[in-house]
This record gives C-alpha cells, sequence and structure tokens, in this order.
C-alpha cells in the first residue's frame, strides 16, 4: 500500500514506472538466481567444520553481493524512473541480464581470490578428493583482473545506453530540467565506470600489473564523489517547477 504513495525517489525524480511490469519480475529473478549461486553453500553444515568453513567465505559473499545489490539497485531506479518497455530497452535489459549470469562465477571467485590474499594470506584450497592445491598461478591473475573488468565495462556500457535512451525519450517522458540534468549525471556515473574498468584492463592485459589493475577500482568513491557534487550543483541552479 505504501508503494502506491510514493510516486517518485529522495531526489526529487518522478516515476513514469507504474506496477511491477514483467521486464522487471523478469529481471529480479534473475538478480535472485545470481544471489543463489553466490551463496557458499547451499547444505546446512553437519560438523562445527563444515560450519567453520562456510563462515569463511562470509566476506568473500559481502564483496560479490555488493557489487550486485549495486548494480540491481542501477535497474530498480531505471525503470521507476522511466518505465520504458520499447524493443531497444527490453534487448538491452535482455543482455544486461545475460552479462550478469555469466560473469558471476568471476565475480564470485575474485571475491574469494581476495579475501584469500588479504585476509587468509593464502591461495591453497583443498578439493573434493582432499588434494590442497593453488586457487591461481602468479602468471593467472592478470587473466583473471582481465576477465572481471571486462565484465565490468560490458555492464555499465549497457547501463550507459539505457540512460541514453532515456534523454532521446525525454520530451515523451516529459523530463524537466533537474530530471534531465539528474539523468545525464547518472550517465557520467556509469561512464566513470567505464573509464576504471579500461584503466584496469590496460594495467592487467597489457602492462600485466593485475596488482594495479585491482588499485584502479579504489578511486571508484573519489570519482564519484567528484561527481556527485558537480551534477548536485548544477541540480541545485534549478529553479523550482
Amino acid at each position: 500500500m505504501l508503494s502506491k504513495l510514493i510516486s517518485h525517489d529522495p531526489a526529487g525524480f518522478r516515476w513514469r514506472g507504474g506496477e511491477v511490469n514483467r521486464i522487471e519480475g523478469l529481471s529480479d529473478a534473475i538478480f535472485a538466481f545470481s544471489i543463489t549461486l553466490l551463496v557458499v553453500s547451499l547444505e546446512v553444515p553437519r560438523t562445527f567444520g563444515d560450519l567453520k568453513e562456510m563462515m569463511s567465505g562470509f566476506m568473500a559473499f559481502a564483496l560479490s553481493f555488493s557489487l550486485l545489490m549495486y548494480i540491481w539497485y542501477c535497474h530498480y531506479i531505471y525503470f521507476r524512473r522511466y518505465g520504458l518497455q520499447d524493443p531497444l530497452t527490453i534487448t538491452l535489459n535482455a543482455t544486461l541480464l545475460f552479462l550478469i549470469l555469466f560473469y558471476i562465477y568471476p565475480l564470485k571467485f575474485l571475491s574469494n581470490f581476495l579475501v584469500a590474499t588479504f585476509v587468509y594470506h593464502s591461495w591453497k584450497v583443498t578439493t573434493d578428493t582432499g588434494e590442497v592445491i593453488a586457487m591461481i598461478s602468479p602468471g593467472e591473475s592478470s587473466d583473471l583482473m582481465t576477465i572481471y573488468s571486462l565484465g565490468y565495462i560490458f555492464v555499465f556500457i549497457i547501463f550507459s545506453l539505457m540512460q541514453y535512451r532515456a534523454l532521446r525519450f525525454s520530451e515523451k517522458l516529459e523530463l524537466t530540467e533537474k530530471e534531465i540534468l539528474i539523468t545525464k549525471a547518472w550517465l557520467s556515473s556509469h561512464l566513470i565506470m567505464i573509464g576504471l574498468g579500461l584503466v584496469s584492463v590496460f594495467f592487467s592485459f597489457f602492462l600485466l600489473q593485475p596488482a594495479y589493475a585491482g588499485l584502479v577500482y579504489a578511486g571508484t568513491g573519489i570519482f564519484q564523489m567528484a561527481n556527485g557534487r558537480y551534477w548536485g550543483k548544477r541540480v541545485s541552479l534549478v529553479p523550482p517547477a
């Protein structure tokens, strides 16, 4: 009942999306399935040792879950604000869902690798047969970061195209000046993500420096804060409707 009373988000952006449509329904199902794939184990631990082993994967799950939830939030805000259901938007959304499903395991593996490196200081894992092997060889780290960054880039390329699509429909959607600026701000935010991903690929694929490729993403907060301040000032200068 409450959701019917809320017709805009905290930014004052009027929602064009009505009831949850089939696009959002399918998308939420894919996101839910992706979260299931991230879960450390689908089985209830039978011993305390099993429980401790399962709990050791909590931090990696949290890292993967956080990024997936950010992607879901971008998706949620987009369809609430614009409610577009044209063929191109459906195609872009389907491509986004495909990418999420395809890259969920690289994301999970990278999270496990980072936790193993910085928390447990060990790359060793035990197979089902009891054999202890390395998670990854030193030469494969660059390939891992390249695979992850390419997925990261393509996800935010799709979001950028969707935001650009909304701008193309600004007249039909009757976007206000403030809403157009907010849309451009989100487009700029996604472009920043793409830029960071490209720099990461440069370090991992061309320079074979996976550590620097990972550190690139540490600048996300700084760049997004600067982006938010820039567009926030522009939005604040728009006179009230």
